[in-house]
C-alpha cells in the first residue's frame, strides 16, 4: 500500500515543482503503519482524484488525520489475538455495560462478573464497500461518507468472526437496525426488541441461522463489544437461573417482533390457504396467531403429547414422522401445496386429543400456532373460512392413512381363533370421513359394521338435532347388520369432525368362515345373544296384542326394526309421570317400578311394555312413573324416529288394537292403587360405584352403555394389560383372578373396571373371565370421563365411595394370609388409596384458599 502511495505522489510531482516543495516533506513523516491501517482502494480513489495542488493537500492531509486515529485505536483496542485477560479499566467497562444493559436485566452480579472477563471492544472496521465520497466543489477537501453496514443477513451463516453478542452502552441504543423480510419497524423497541444488542438468537443456540437483518444505522460512540458464543454458553451454565432469564426475554423479544410485523405487513405474508379470502379474516388470523423460533433439528411437536392446536411452518422446513415412519415435509416453499405448510389441523379439530405425529424442524422455523380456544372464536365469526382447516384435515388424515395402525380389538369377535380374527382385520376397508358426514342414516339397510379408529361420532336418532350419545376412538357399530340380525339402521352416526373408520361387509365375514367353518358356532351363539333382545320385543308386542286379536307381522316389524337398545341402571327413571312421553318402551330383562302421585303402584317384571300413549297420541304426558328397580334392558322406539309417522298412518288397525291394550291395562293399573305393592327385591345386586350417582348423571351417562356378549371363558380383562372400559354384568357371572389365582367371582349388577374409567389405573390388576355366556353393558373410559367432567361433585363422591371400598378390600386381604398372588394385588390398592387421599387433601387445599360464592 506504501509503494501505491508514493508512485501516485510522484506522479502528480512531475507536473510542478513547487507541489514537490510544498507536500514532500509532510509525505515522508506519514507513518508507514497509519498507511498500513488504510484500504488500499479508498487511497488510489482518493489520489486519482487530486489534480490540482488543493486536491492532494486536501488528500495528504487526510492521510496525517487517519494516520493519528490509527495510532490512538491501535492504544485502545483490544485485538482478537489478545490475551484473554484484559486491563482492569476495560473490564470495568464491559461491567458497567452488562450492568446497565436491559439484555443482563435482573441477572445476578457473579454472573455478569464472569461474563465481563470475556466482553471485548471490538473493531468492526471499514469496508471499502461502505464509504463513498462526496464532493461540492473541485477544490473543496474531500468527504468521505460512511453507508450502512450489514452486519448478518437473514437465513445466512454466521461467520466465526461474529459468532456471538454484539453490544453497545444504552446511550447508544439507535445503533442497530432489524429488518424482518428486509423490511423494518419504526417501533422496533415498542414492538420487544431489546435495544443495543444483536446476534443474541444464535450466541444462545436457539437458531442455526441469523432470522432477521442487521445493519448499523450509526456508529456507537463508546464503541461495540462482542462476547462469543462459547463463551456466553459456558459462562451460563454455572448460573441456570440468569440462563433463564435471558432466553425467555430473547424468545419473548424475537417473537413479539415477528408478530408485530406479521400484524402491520400482513399482505406481505403469503399464507396461501388464505389467499382468496378478505383482508379482514387475515388480520384477524394472524392477530391471534403465536410465534415460535425452533432450531434445525429440534422437534416442534411430538407424537403422543397432548396438543390441540395447528401449526403453520411460516419459514423454513419440518419432516413429519410417525411410528419413526416418514410421513411428509412441511414448508410453504415454492412447489408446495398451500395445505403443506400446516399441521395440527387434526388435532385442533378434534380428531385427538394427542399429537398423531413428530414434526421435526429440518432448518430453523418460524411457527405459527393458533390454539384450539382461538380457532373456536373464529369458527363464531368466520365459519365458511374456517372450513379450510377442515380440508386441510382431510389431507393430513389421507397423508396418515397408510401408517396408521389395524384394527386390533373388535370385542364382537375377541373369542374367536387368533388366525381368524387376523383374517378379517385384513378385509376392514379403510374411510376418511369428513366433519358432519353421515357414516350411517337412521332407516337405511346395510349389511356393514365399522370401527371407529380416530375421531368422535354423534349418534342421533329421529329429527333430534341433539345427540343421544358420543362414540370415541375404538368404538364399534353397526355389528347387527353384519351379524345378520337387522339390516335397518336404527340411529344416524354422524362425525363430529374429520375421522377415520374401517368397514368390515357381511360378504366378507362370511367368506372368512368358509376358511374357519370351526368358527361358524361361536358366531351362531353371538349371533343368538346378540338377537336376544330383537326376538324378545317381538314375542313380547305379539303376546301383548293376543286379546286384541293379534298384531299384524308388518307391524311389529317395523316397530321392532326401529328401536334401540339401553340399559337403565337401579333407581334410574325410565318415564317420568307428567312429563311428555318421548318414548315407546319395552322391558326385555330385569325389573322396574310403578309409581303413580308418589305412591308405589307395582314392581313389574320382564317382558312389559310401558309409554303406549307416546305412540298413539303425539305429545301426551305419562300418567305415572317407571323407574327401573335393578338392571333393565329395555328397546326403545324413540318418538323423534322417522319411522312413526308412517307407523300411525299405515298401520291404522294396530293402532287401535293398541288403544284398546293400554285402556285395559289402565283400568287394571287403578285397581292395584288400593291393593299392597309387590315388594320383590330385585335378582341383581348394586352396580358398585353406580349406586351412589345422582339422577342427573345416571341420565347422562347411561346412553353411552353398549352391549357385550361373551362367551364361556372368554377374557373380559387381562391383569397387567392395557383397559380402556369397565362392564356392568347383566346376565351370567365370571370369575376373578390374581397371578393365576382365583380371587373372586362377579355376577349381575356388578361393574368391573371401576379404577379404570376413573382414570386411576392404565393396566387392570386382575383378570376377569367369563364363567357362562355372560351379557354385560360396556362404557369407554374416554366417554366416561368426558361426561364425569360435567359433574365436579359426582367426581368427589365417586373418589371418595371408591377409597372406602379399596381400604375395605385391603383390610379383608390384610386380615388373611396374604399369597404371593395377592401381594401385587395389595401393593397396588395401597398406591390407589393414597393417591385418592392426597387427590382430596389438595381439593380441600384449594377450596380452602377460594371465596364463597352464592
Amino acid at each position: 500500500m506504501q509503494s501505491h502511495a508514493a508512485h501516485v505522489v510522484e506522479k502528480q510531482k512531475s507536473h510542478t515543482d513547487v507541489v514537490t516543495r510544498t507536500n514532500s516533506e509532510p509525505l515522508r513523516k506519514a507513518p508507514s503503519d497509519a498507511l498500513k491501517k488504510l484500504p488500499s482502494a479508498g487511497l488510489t480513489s482518493w489520489a486519482k482524484k487530486a489534480k490540482g495542488i488543493g486536491q492532494v493537500c486536501g488528500a495528504l492531509k487526510h492521510v496525517r488525520q487517519r494516520s493519528g486515529e490509527a495510532q490512538n485505536l491501535e492504544k485502545s483496542t483490544i485485538s482478537d489475538d489478545s490475551p484473554r485477560k484484559q486491563p482492569v479499566q476495560w473490564q470495568s467497562k464491559a461491567s458497567q455495560l452488562l450492568e446497565s444493559h436491559p439484555l443482563f436485566k435482573d441477572t445476578s452480579k457473579q454472573f455478569r462478573d464472569e461474563l465481563a472477563v470475556n466482553v471485548k471492544q471490538r473493531d468492526l472496521g471499514t469496508n471499502p464497500d461502505q464509504l463513498e465520497t462526496v464532493s461540492n466543489d473541485l477544490f473543496d477537501t474531500l468527504v468521505t461518507k460512511q453507508k450502512t453496514r450489514v452486519l448478518w443477513y437473514q437465513g445466512q451463516d454466521v461467520p466465526e468472526d461474529l459468532f456471538g453478542l454484539l453490544l453497545v452502552f444504552p446511550e447508544d441504543a439507535g445503533t442497530f437496525e432489524t429488518l424482518y423480510n428486509q423490511v423494518g419497524l419504526s417501533n422496533a423497541t415498542e414492538c420487544g426488541l431489546i435495544p443495543g444488542v444483536a446476534g443474541q438468537e444464535v450466541a444462545l443456540q436457539m437458531v442455526v441461522k441469523f432470522p432477521f437483518t442487521v445493519r448499523t444505522r450509526k456508529e456507537p460512540s463508546k464503541g461495540y463489544f462482542f462476547v462469543h458464543s462459547d463463551e456466553l454458553n459456558f459462562a451460563l451454565q454455572h448460573f441456570p437461573k440468569d440462563r433463564t432469564k435471558i432466553v425467555e426475554r430473547v424468545t419473548q423479544s424475537t417473537t413479539q417482533f415477528i408478530h408485530a410485523w406479521l400484524v402491520k405487513y400482513y399482505s406481505r405474508a403469503s399464507m396461501r390457504l388464505f389467499a382468496n379470502m378478505t383482508n379482514e379474516f387475515k388480520v384477524a388470523v394472524v392477530n391471534v396467531m403465536k410465534v415460535h423460533l425452533r432450531a434445525a433439528g429440534s422437534n416442534i411437536c411430538t407424537e403422543g403429547q397432548i396438543g390441540s392446536s395447528c401449526l403453520y411452518i411460516y419459514s423454513g422446513k419440518a419432516d413429519v414422522t410417525t411410528k419413526g415412519e416418514y410421513v411428509g415435509t412441511l414448508s410453504q416453499e415454492p412447489g408446495m401445496r398451500a395445505w403443506q405448510a400446516w399441521w395440527g389441523a387434526l388435532e385442533m379439530g378434534g380428531t385427538s386429543l394427542y399429537r398423531m405425529a413428530t414434526v421435526t424442524a429440518k432448518t430453523d422455523c418460524v411457527v405459527l400456532e393458533i390454539t384450539l380456544h382461538d380457532f373456536q372464536n373464529l369458527r363464531l365469526v368466520y365459519l365458511q373460512e374456517c372450513g379450510f382447516f377442515d380440508k386441510v384435515a382431510l389431507k393430513h388424515m389421507q397423508m396418515l392413512a397408510p401408517l396408521s395402525k389395524v384394527v386390533t380389538d373388535v370385542s364382537m369377535f375377541s373369542d374367536c381363533s387368533a388366525a381368524f380374527v387376523d383374517l378379517l382385520r385384513k378385509q376392514f376397508t379403510q374411510r376418511v370421513i369428513a366433519r358432519d358426514e353421515n357414516i350411517i342414516q337412521e332407516g337405511d339397510e346395510g349389511d356393514e359394521m365399522y370401527v371407529l379408529m380416530q375421531g368422535k361420532c354423534s349418534v342421533l336418532r329421529g329429527y333430534r338435532s341433539e345427540p343421544v350419545s358420543h362414540l370415541h376412538a375404538g368404538s364399534c357399530f353397526g355389528g347387527n347388520a353384519v351379524l345378520g340380525i337387522s339390516r335397518r339402521r336404527t340411529a344416524t352416526v354422524r362425525a363430529d369432525c374429520v375421522s377415520e373408520v374401517r368397514v368390515l361387509q357381511r360378504a366378507s365375514l362370511l367368506e372368512a368362515l368358509k376358511q374357519y367353518p370351526d368358527e361358524e358356532s361361536k358366531l351362531k351363539q353371538l349371533v343368538e345373544a346378540h338377537g336376544q333382545s330383537y326376538r324378545a320385543a317381538c314375542a313380547a308386542l305379539r303376546r301383548a296384542g293376543e286379546p286384541e286379536g293379534g298384531f299384524s307381522k308388518e307391524f311389529v316389524d317395523m316397530v321392532v326394526d326401529n328401536m334401540h337398545e339401553r340399559p337403565f341402571l337401579s333407581g334410574q327413571v325410565i318415564i317420568n309421570q307428567d312429563a311428555e312421553n318421548a318414548d315407546f318402551v319395552m322391558l326385555i330383562h330385569g325389573m322396574v317400578e310403578i309409581e303413580a302421585h308418589g305412591v308405589k303402584v307395582a314392581n313389574v317384571s320382564a317382558p312389559a311394555i310401558f309409554g303406549e300413549r307416546a305412540l298413539l297420541t303425539p305429545g301426551s304426558k305419562s300418567s305415572a312413573t317407571v323407574r327401573a328397580g335393578a338392571v333393565s334392558e329395555c328397546m326403545l322406539l324413540s318418538m323423534t324416529s322417522q319411522a312413526v309417522p308412517i307407523i300411525r298412518s299405515v298401520f291404522t288397525e294396530d293402532m287401535e288394537k293398541l288403544e284398546c291394550m293400554l285402556q285395559k291395562k289402565m283400568a287394571s293399573t287403578k285397581q292395584r292403587l288400593n291393593a299392597p305393592a309387590d315388594n320383590a327385591d330385585s335378582e341383581q345386586k348394586s352396580m358398585g360405584i353406580f349406586a351412589h350417582i345422582s339422577p342427573e348423571f345416571m341420565a347422562r351417562i347411561t346412553p353411552y352403555f353398549h352391549k357385550n356378549v361373551y362367551l364361556p371363558n372368554q377374557q373380559i380383562f387381562a391383569e397387567g394389560e392395557s383397559a380402556t372400559f369397565g362392564v356392568i354384568i347383566h346376565q351370567g357371572r365370571a370369575v376373578c383372578e390374581v397371578g393365576g389365582r382365583e380371587v373372586g367371582h362377579v355376577g349381575p349388577g356388578d361393574f368391573v373396571g371401576e379404577v379404570v374409567i376413573l382414570g386411576l389405573a392404565q393396566k387392570s390388576t386382575a383378570t376377569v373371565r367369563a364363567q357362562t355366556r355372560m351379557v354385560a353393558f360396556a362404557i369407554d373410559k374416554d366417554a366416561f370421563l368426558s361426561v364425569l367432567s360435567e359433574f365436579p361433585q359426582e367426581q368427589e363422591k365417586l373418589e371418595d365411595v371408591m377409597a372406602k371400598r379399596l381400604k375395605e378390600q385391603m383390610k379383608k386381604r390384610l386380615s388373611t394370609t396374604a399369597n404371593a398372588a395377592e401381594s401385587h394385588l395389595i401393593l397396588h390398592t395401597k398406591a390407589v388409596t393414597k393417591f385418592l387421599e392426597q387427590k382430596k387433601k389438595t381439593r380441600r387445599s384449594l377450596l380452602g384458599t377460594m371465596p364463597l360464592q352464592d
